[in-house]
């Protein structure tokens, strides 16, 4: 369980330097938005891995449009991968479409990937 762990620390950190640089106050707007929504003080990181339906209707409620969502779901499924599972590259794309369409089978196939 520790490589998991340490998956989720990486995972953690990067998605907050990627948000940061890809836009600015997102990560902050997206917490504040849980807390208020969800009451859930959860990092972003813990939320693709216990709760993706939470961190999907939060950005739902956050950005206007589907292709926002989209952008914003590819960024932080990417930086997922790229941290946990690099392997899995190719499977960015169905990842984002499984996270928005069914975020409990992507979470499923996300901890069979990087947890097996």
């Amino acid at each position: 369980m520790g490589d998991f762990d340490a998956c989720i620390d990486r995972f953690d950190l990067s998605i907050k330097r990627r948000l940061s640089s890809s836009a600015p106050g997102l990560s902050i707007v997206i917490t504040f938005a849980l807390k208020r929504m969800f009451g859930s003080e959860e990092s972003i990181a813990d939320l693709v891995f216990q709760k993706p339906e939470l961190l999907r209707d939060a950005l739902a409620s956050i950005l206007s449009n589907e292709i926002s969502i989209r952008i914003i779901s590819r960024i932080i499924v990417n930086t997922l991968i790229e941290e946990c599972s690099p392997q899995n590259a190719d499977n960015v794309d169905g990842l984002v479409n499984l996270f928005l369409s069914n975020p409990k089978a992507f979470r499923e196939a996300l901890l069979e990937m990087i947890d097996p």
